[in-house]
């Protein structure tokens, strides 16, 4: 399945840095790794917030982006999975 690739940054940097401190509290005296993680996880999020209303979409892209952040850091994936579940429970 392909997905549409979201080039402007819906979601602001401050709740991703959030959900990724909250996933490690580590990360909020790593100042450099924490702005990585950032901006890997800030397309993932930007394009769960553009489907949250397609169900169907939805369920794909969180399979799709969930299996890819497994793979780069279990810090991501435990971020990613709280955003997850709150734009779920706000739909």
């Amino acid at each position: 399945m392909a997905f549409a690739i979201v080039t402007k940054s819906v979601i602001d940097t401050v709740l991703i840095e959030d959900v990724l401190v909250d996933a490690c509290e580590e990360l909020e005296e790593e100042v450099e790794q924490l702005n990585v993680l950032v901006e890997i996880l800030r397309p993932c999020l930007n394009q769960i917030v553009s489907v949250c209303y397609s169900p169907s979409d939805l369920a794909a892209v969180i399979k799709y982006h969930r299996e890819s952040l497994a793979a780069i850091a279990p810090v991501v994936e435990v971020a990613f999975d709280a955003f997850v579940a709150n734009v779920l429970d706000a739909t």
